[in-house]
């Protein structure tokens, strides 16, 4: 016999058992923690089609559920991280209710997002004092120092593992929602509370640190880089996709999308002997059409969508003329519907000047009762009032693209009282704010939505404003409440926009 090979062979089953007992040594002590989360679910309760070209609607609040009951176990924490409010007529009529209630008992903690404060503090206190999802917030205060939530981070042990959890709101929270609404806060900087809360949870005796974030993912980015010892960012605010995370240094970010197209699913090792980080990853699972629906989350759902056609059916006020808002018409001239919005957007927001994109109205009211159902039909997008600061010479570069698009994609904007604009052959000849011509050296207060302020419609002059600030909620909230205060509209088309071949 081969004594070479004899020993080769002998030497097999010894190196399958060292291999075993190598890798037994390498995961000894060795804890997973599995965190679930989502973020900006923005009262997504019905599916929706997330992408324009899908054949059929997905995601929705019975999916997620779903998602939430199959992927949670004893080592799982789920996490949201902001703006559960804001979106569609659930959020409108039911303020966070509906999906608190539903989401009761499957989240372990959020923190607040900047739209939770769009119905005003007194409802988000509501939320807050029901503790249907414990909130976090290290950075928010009452102007009398007082906390703003119970609790500015927790400590959770997790299969062994004692994962700290700190909440962390966008110090700019006063200039992304209606200022009035914070007004009794006060808004700490980001990096200089992280920077605390690391220490606070490490003396606490935390192994892991987890921030829960709502300020976007390039601000994540940055904290992870300037504040040393967050393992990970759980983050929002900016609706990123990040399929497996990112890193930066020794920080994994993640994020998942917006809406509940996504949940997010992120797996810790945490190694108990070296009492270290051996590794982490970031994945993200699609809330697909193929995904059961929750049957309980179904039927809650079917009692508060019950609820909400009786709300619609709300009758808030009058009017004795039609309110034209045919496709046609608003897209090509004035008319006394897109006169009304644009003047109720001007005196929301206190402005100068509002203006409303033809496109953005997409039927008309017939003469008699209102209801809140007619004004979200042409509403119905999840549009929000903004205000911008924009020089009087971008302001003339927007009537001009504005005068250039009648008749088409939905560019050509209505526009508030005290503006006379003079259009001949889709040209600006000339435009007057209370009878005198616009100034290219002035600063103007435009109120308008946040889609033109982004560069929607093709108005990339917009980014030559500063100082922009949410103004109100839902374009759609902010008429139904002017309407109401008022209780019979009559407006008219008066010549504002004087347009001839």
């Amino acid at each position: 016999m081969n004594v070479s090979r004899f020993g080769s062979i002998l030497t097999r089953p010894f190196r399958l058992a060292l291999a075993i007992v190598l890798f037994a040594a390498a995961t000894l002590g060795a804890s997973r923690v599995t965190i679930l989360h989502f973020n900006d679910f923005h009262a997504q309760v019905m599916p929706y089609k997330v992408e324009k070209n899908d054949a059929t609607p997905s995601a929705g609040l019975a999916r997620l559920v779903h998602l939430l009951r199959s992927n949670r176990t004893a080592d799982t924490l789920t996490l949201f991280a902001g703006d559960m409010l804001l979106g569609t007529e659930y959020s409108t009529v039911f303020k966070g209710e509906a999906e608190f209630s539903i989401l009761r008992g499957l989240v372990d903690f959020m923190t607040i997002g900047n739209h939770e404060f769009d119905y005003g503090i007194s409802v988000l206190e509501g939320l807050r004092d029901k503790n249907m999802i414990p909130m976090l917030t290290a950075n928010i205060s009452y102007r009398d120092g007082r906390p703003f939530t119970r609790q500015k981070s927790a400590i959770r042990t997790v299969n062994g593992v004692k994962v700290g959890i700190f909440g962390l709101v966008a110090e700019t929270t006063p200039d992304e929602t209606n200022p009035n609404n914070v007004r009794q806060l006060v808004f700490a900087a980001e990096e200089t509370t992280a920077r605390s809360m690391v220490q606070e949870l490490r003396r606490q005796g935390a192994e892991v640190i987890v921030a829960l974030t709502h300020i976007g993912y390039k601000r994540d980015k940055a904290l992870a880089a300037a504040v040393p010892g967050i393992d990970v960012i759980i983050g929002a605010h900016s609706h990123t996709l990040l399929p497996a995370g990112e890193r930066v240094g020794s920080t994994l970010i993640a994020q998942a999308n917006w809406g509940g197209s996504h949940l997010g699913k992120v797996v810790l090792d945490y190694d108990k002997t070296a009492r270290r980080l051996r590794s982490s990853e970031a994945s993200l699972i699609a809330s697909a059409a193929s995904v059961q629906e929750d049957p309980a989350a179904l039927a809650s759902i079917e009692t508060y969508r019950r609820q909400l056609d009786g709300k619609l059916n709300e009758v808030i006020g009058t009017t004795t003329i039609h309110l034209d808002g045919e496709r046609s018409h608003v897209r090509s001239r004035e008319t006394n519907l897109g006169n009304y919005i644009a003047d109720v957007l001007c005196q929301a927001a206190g402005a100068e000047i509002a203006l409303m994109n033809g496109g953005g109205i997409r039927t008309s009211i017939e003469r008699g009762q209102i209801r809140v159902r007619d004004v979200q039909k042409v509403l119905p997008f999840s549009n929000t009032l903004q205000t911008i600061e924009l020089p009087g010479s971008a302001l003339l570069k927007v009537l001009e693209r504005s005068a250039a698009d009648i008749g088409g994609g939905g560019s050509f904007l209505q526009v508030s009282k005290d503006m006379n604009l003079v259009i001949r052959g889709k040209r600006l000849v000339q435009a007057l704010y209370k009878g005198q011509p616009i100034q290219p050296g002035r600063i103007y207060r435009i109120a308008t939505i946040d889609f033109l302020i982004v560069g929607g419609g093709g108005f990339v002059e917009f980014r030559e404003g500063r100082n922009i600030k949410a103004a109100g909620g839902l374009l759609s909230e902010v008429v139904i409440e002017a309407i109401r205060k008022a209780t019979n509209i009559m407006p008219r088309s008066e010549g504002r926009i004087d347009i001839t071949d």
